[in-house]
Order: structure tokens, then C-alpha cells, then sequence
């Protein structure tokens, strides 16, 4: 199916599950959800750089391109997120309380994954089919998660908090033993490898990116013309003119977001932060 059948689908399926979800979509500005785009937005960014990165790869072109890639939070507080074809993903409110920042980027890389691959467009199959398809999701989840700065890990670690959280097989049920073997397959030594690799190649460019953002920071307050408003930052005083305050401030948010968000908080980060939250 082309990526613009998907999309047509996609936006027939976003219409009823509007409908089914009537009054219970978060806004835009819910905190819910500026924290679960933010993740969505990371892990496509990381997607678009393997992407750049290796050509040859089998996600290129239309497995992706021109997709409305967009995160709808449920307001319920069950542990479930879907996905339908076109770039929606939905998430309920339950799993971003429980979830730590890699654990939810763990469960948007999975459902990412099901939609690069286009799972969302297959004609269903027995259960078979379905624990391929979750095996592969959880491949390309985990590829996709360590690319946009998340640790692999906490992708073996949440599932397995999934199994102790489902029956046990020997009572009949067979989804412990199933959450079980997608655990222990992210968990093979050279999966799990390939993923860190990944990962560790992109906290090295993130670092990069944090070091170049805060000597910016650091050389726009040590310039001649605003060496006295760094001077009045580091002693707790600020009287920039407007627009000045907003390029600095900017600045600073920016490097702060940036380090938070990858770990990077070294002293000049906690130093800002207090800075800022003074100013602000």
C-alpha cells in the first residue's frame, strides 16, 4: 500500500477513534502530552538520521516519508498505546504516569516501529502472524529508541516488569510466556550490542551538540558588547534590554532542555538552571 493509501486510511480511522474518544483527548499543551511528543519528536529525529546515515536501509522513502507523525494522549488510566497507519499513535495517560522518560520512549519506538514496517496495513493473520509482527516492532522499536539517545535497555527492562505483571502460562494463559520471549530476544548479546552501539555513537554526537550550544551561550555573554550582562548573570543580576533578554534566555533554555534531557548535567548546567529560575 502507498504511503498516501496509508495516510487516506490512517485519516478514516483517526475519524472514529475521535469519535470513540470523544472527550477524553488531551490538549496539545497538556503536560501529558508536550512530554509524549517531545519523546515522538526525538525518536523520529532519530529515525530520519539512521536513515541519512544508511541509505541502503530498508526504512527509506516511502516507509516514512510524508507521514503525519503525531501523538494523541487518551485520558485513561489503563497501561495501553496503539497505532494506526499514517504516523498516529495513541497512549494513555495510565502508562505516561507509570513510565519513566526511556520506558515511554520504549513503547512510542515499538508502535513507530509497527508503522514503518507497516503492520498497520496488513491483512490480519492468526496469532502467529501477530507475534512476528511484535517481534520485529520490538527490533526496530529498540534500533529506533538508542537512536534518538534513549538507553536499549529499558526496553528488556520494561517488558520484563510486563511479564511479572501478566498470568502465568501455567494457568493457561500464554501472554506471560510470549511477553517472556519478546524480553529475551531484545536481551540477545548481539542485538543488544547493535542497539548500544547506536546508542553510544549518538550520546557522543549529543554531547558534541550540548558542548557547541553552551560555548555559544558562553561566547555571546563573554562578547565585548555583553561581557557585563554574563558578569550580572553569574552575581544574580539581570537588566538586559527585551529583546537581548529573550536571545539570552533562549539560549540558555536550550542548552539546559538539551543537557536534561541526555544526562549532560554538569555544573555549568546546574548553575544556569538556578540562574534562570531566578530570573524567570
Amino acid at each position: 500500500m502507498s504511503t498516501m493509501m496509508q495516510k487516506r486510511l490512517g485519516d478514516f480511522m483517526l475519524e472514529e477513534y475521535k469519535i470513540k474518544y470523544k472527550g477524553k483527548l488531551l490538549d496539545e499543551k497538556d503536560p501529558h502530552s508536550v512530554r509524549a511528543k517531545l519523546i515522538l519528536k526525538n525518536i523520529i529525529q532519530g529515525l530520519e538520521r539512521q536513515v541519512k546515515c544508511n541509505p541502503n536501509s530498508n526504512v527509506s522513502g516511502h516507509y516514512y516519508d510524508g507521514f503525519n507523525w503525531n501523538m494523541l494522549v487518551v485520558d485513561d488510566f489503563i497501561m495501553d498505546a496503539h497505532c494506526i497507519p499514517g504516523g498516529t499513535i495513541f497512549i494513555c495517560v495510565g502508562m505516561l504516569q507509570a513510565l519513566t522518560d526511556g520506558e515511554v520512549a520504549a513503547v512510542i519506538s515499538h508502535e513507530v516501529g509497527h508503522i514503518v514496517a507497516r503492520h498497520t496495513v496488513e491483512i490480519p493473520h492468526p496469532n502467529l502472524n501477530r507475534c512476528k509482527r511484535e517481534l520485529e516492532a520490538d527490533y526496530i522499536g529498540l534500533l529506533l529508541m538508542a537512536s534518538a539517545g534513549y538507553n536499549p535497555r529499558m526496553a528488556v527492562e520494561l517488558l520484563k516488569n510486563i511479564s511479572l505483571s501478566t498470568p502465568d502460562c501455567s494457568k493457561g494463559d500464554h501472554e506471560h510466556q510470549f511477553v517472556e520471549e519478546r524480553a529475551n530476544s531484545l536481551a540477545q548479546a548481539h542485538v543488544m550490542e547493535q542497539a548500544l552501539t547506536i546508542y553510544k555513537e549518538d550520546i557522543f554526537k549529543v554531547k558534541d551538540e550540548v558542548y557547541k550550544l553552551w560555548l555559544k551561550v558562553y561566547k555571546w555573554g563573554c562578547d565585548t558588547s555583553y561581557g557585563w550582562e554574563m558578569k550580572c548573570l553569574k552575581c544574580g543580576a539581570f537588566c538586559l534590554p527585551g529583546e537581548q533578554i529573550l536571545e539570552f534566555t533562549g539560549l540558555l533554555h536550550a542548552g539546559i532542555t538539551l543537557s536534561f534531557q541526555h544526562g549532560v548535567t554538569q555544573t555549568v548546567t546546574r548553575h544556569a538552571t538556578r540562574r534562570i529560575q531566578e530570573i524567570d
